[in-house]
């Protein structure tokens, strides 16, 4: 009676609560019962590809004076949904393969400038150059893009082109999600 009780239990489980199980473990295990007990009832397991990748992240200091090809370390992380971005490093490592889509903004002001690209495992995918002139007393956003195809643990960031003179904290901001 008590196997019995437990195989239901476990086909329950298998039929209606396994799109929500968010750890591996608890996933590996429950898909194996299901399996060995011949849950063929079209039940789509989750994959780790399914999960919701997502970060953004925002500079927690003024960017000042940053060496060209320097990563740019936006410190303050807003969201970091599978754990991809490490604000020490202001790198993104890809939890799984996919397509991702990055943005980051730049914010100066007063004739300052600061370019800079994206880069993945240290090749440039994009650009993004931000100059005020000296006579303007408003700040100026510049965001670019870019999708990138990433292979599990690939690294992606955004380093200074040549001089990272002078950003604007908390409105200079980096983030991405895959598609």
């Amino acid at each position: 009676m008590k196997t019995y009780v437990s195989c239901i239990v476990l086909v329950v489980l298998c039929s209606s609560a396994v799109k929500a199980l968010s750890k591996d473990w608890a996933y590996f295990y429950l898909k194996t019962a299901c399996s060995l007990m011949g849950n063929s009832g079209g039940v789509q397991y989750p994959t780790s590809d399914s999960r919701v990748i997502a970060f953004q992240a925002k500079a927690n200091k003024r960017l000042v004076n940053i060496p060209r090809h320097h990563a740019v370390k936006f410190g303050h992380i807003i969201i970091n949904k599978g754990g991809g971005y490490d604000s020490r490093t202001g790198k993104f490592t890809a939890p799984v393969a996919g397509v991702y889509f990055f943005d980051w903004t730049i914010v100066t002001d007063n004739g300052d400038e600061f370019n800079t690209d994206i880069v993945k495992n240290g090749a440039v995918f994009g650009t993004n150059l931000c100059r005020v002139r000296l006579v303007s007393t408003n700040e100026k956003p510049c965001t670019a893009t870019a999708r990138i195809e990433m292979k599990r643990g690939d690294k992606v960031w955004i380093r200074v082109t040549d001089n990272g003179k002078d950003a604007h904290m908390t409105i200079s901001t980096f983030g991405g999600h895959k598609l």
